[in-house]
């Protein structure tokens, strides 16, 4: 039996109970999800991951593992679950570091679109500012329209 085992099926049991705190336990402190560029946002590093879980588990429903395959390096999972209220099926291929956390999360073939619109939704509220932004200011620069040259004030 392989050490990684227990790793992989403790990260099978906290990501089908939505426990981000328990499914970032089973990472490598540089963990990195590939493809990098989910949507348009980046997770890498543990802590980044358990912010993306937590907001990921908002749409994640009935995530169940259907088959487990060891090989060479790593770990390959498929699982059903419905994401932003619509089925998929997919598949994982994850790698193991030496101490046989999870340093790399593969998410092989072109992301299905509810995944992506999924993940974006994710990366916007790990981005987005608490409070609304303010105002842009003129910069320097960019001078304000003047009334010279205009006619005004000109006498006829």
């Amino acid at each position: 039996m392989r050490p990684d085992r227990d790793v992989i099926v403790a990260w099978q049991a906290a990501t089908a109970e939505r426990n981000a705190i328990a499914a970032a336990a089973c990472l490598a402190p540089q963990v990195v999800v590939v493809p990098s560029n989910i949507g348009w946002y980046r997770f890498e590093g543990r802590a980044s991951m358990r912010l993306m879980l937590t907001a990921a588990f908002g749409f994640i429903d009935d995530l169940h593992y259907t088959n487990m395959i060891s090989n060479i390096g790593g770990w390959t999972l498929r699982y059903q679950v419905h994401i932003a209220g619509r089925p998929l099926t997919a598949t994982q291929q994850l790698r193991t570091a030496p101490d046989g956390l999870i340093r790399e999360i593969a998410l092989p073939g072109s992301s299905p679109m509810e995944f992506v619109y999924a993940m974006e939704r994710v990366g916007a509220r790990l981005v987005a500012p608490p409070f609304p932004r303010p105002r842009r200011r003129r910069g320097k620069g960019i001078p304000r329209k003047s009334s010279i040259g205009r006619g005004v004030g000109r006498s006829a």
